[in-house]
């Protein structure tokens, strides 16, 4: 997780030079512009921290990525506002860091503009950076219209048809009736599954003991918008 940390503290004492970059980094709205292929991204959550930050699109061949071009941690969320949908979650995305230590990158309904233009259409989108590589840019794996119908959607994502490198989080709490080898073991368990042909994105393990120390895994649950609140008491919204 210090790699993506790394970079957003990287860019933010040294800013990369893209201009755009720097007279969109105050907009209090998600959105990109096609024509600078900009991503202003005004929260979003990596480990214990938000960051304001910006993504530019590189392109090359049939392949796209997301580059970090500006980031500014927050220190403070009071001005993000919170989901429509559910007041327990303030309106951030979340880079999840997965089991095979990849950085998975997701949006929905991203807006498309234009300057000052809304262009009245909007995207789903799911980025994946190899935190193991040197390069720590997002490739796109999926970017599909929000407003399809179910199949439509469902065969542009691929989410519902099993793959070779599915998207897994083994939460593990941090105790001693938990066996050292439980992981270990459970990974060559899944690996046989995917093996088989059933590995699916988007799988969650979780152990925990009731009365331990579960807030790591609470905090990835509420990233994953599995649970309304990501701390074990309810009734606040998340702050």
């Amino acid at each position: 997780m210090k790699r993506i940390k790394y970079v957003f503290t990287l860019v933010n004492l040294f800013q990369v030079p893209y201009s755009n970059a720097q007279t969109t980094a105050s907009d209090s709205t998600r959105y990109f512009d096609p024509h600078s292929n900009l991503l202003n991204e005004p929260c979003v959550a990596y480990g214990d921290d938000h960051y304001a930050a910006s993504f530019q699109l590189n392109q090359s061949g049939s392949s796209n990525s997301l580059a970090v071009s500006g980031a500014d941690l927050l220190g403070s969320l009071a001005d993000i506002p919170q989901l429509a949908i559910n007041p327990y979650f303030k309106d951030c995305t979340a880079i999840t860091v997965d089991w095979k230590n990849q950085a998975v990158y997701r949006l929905s309904k991203l807006s498309l503009t234009q300057g000052d233009t809304d262009l009245q259409s909007s995207y789903d989108i799911e980025a994946v950076a190899n935190l193991n590589s040197e390069d720590v840019s997002f490739g796109i794996k999926s970017a599909c219209p929000s407003d399809e119908s179910d199949a439509d959607y469902w065969r542009c994502t691929k989410t519902n048809i099993p793959t070779l490198t599915p998207e897994i989080y083994l939460l593990i709490g941090d105790s001693p009736k938990i066996p050292e080898e439980y992981e270990s073991d459970y990974r060559q368990l899944l690996n046989w599954f995917i093996d088989m042909g059933l590995g699916y994105d988007r799988y969650v393990h979780i152990v925990y003991e009731l009365d331990g120390d579960n807030e790591e895994s609470l905090r990835m649950l509420a990233q994953l918008g599995y649970v309304r609140n990501s701390r074990c008491g309810a009734g606040e919204p998340v702050s």
